[in-house]
């Protein structure tokens, strides 16, 4: 390195770069692992196969995907999946996911969108005109395989 400092090793823990000695900037805090992604609301006597998720959480920011299946009873409710590994932060416009598949759930020309629930481990889910996604809407999610990836901050 020439001589010149880049990497550094707190002593209250952390690592730094490029000579910084700010424990603000230090790098302090990683994690990966898996969680297990259940129905919280939107389906009731559920039987799950192939249900699984993982996240890497890396400071305040987490990164996470799953997949779930589930069968049992549909209801109105506001279709919600439960079991992230941290609580969103009180700032709901900054926890997002993406539906990658959803097996039938809506038809093509129908939209939904999905956010981490302020101060909750859920994932709500949305018609594309802002109404709360119900168990029930669209196809019905009994029976339906969904994948989904995205990033809060708690």
């Amino acid at each position: 390195t020439n001589n010149t400092e880049r990497l550094r090793v707190l002593a209250g823990g952390g690592l730094t770069f490029n000579a910084d000695t700010a424990a603000a900037n230090a790098l302090d805090d990683y994690e990966q692992g898996t969680w297990t992604p259940v129905y919280a609301a939107g389906m009731t006597n559920v039987t799950y196969t192939a249900t699984e998720g993982e996240y890497t959480k890396i400071g305040n920011v987490v990164t996470f995907a799953c997949r779930i299946y589930g069968t049992g009873s549909t209801n109105g409710d506001h279709l919600k999946i439960g079991g992230l590994p941290y609580t969103q932060n009180n700032d709901n416009a900054l926890g997002v996911a993406a539906v990658g598949y959803m097996n039938g759930l809506v038809s093509s020309n129908d939209e939904i969108f999905v956010l981490v629930g302020n101060n909750t481990s859920q994932l709500h889910f949305y018609h594309g005109g802002g109404g709360a996604f119900g168990g029930n809407s669209g196809n019905g999610i009994s029976g339906r395989t969904l994948h989904l990836a995205g990033h809060y901050y708690v």
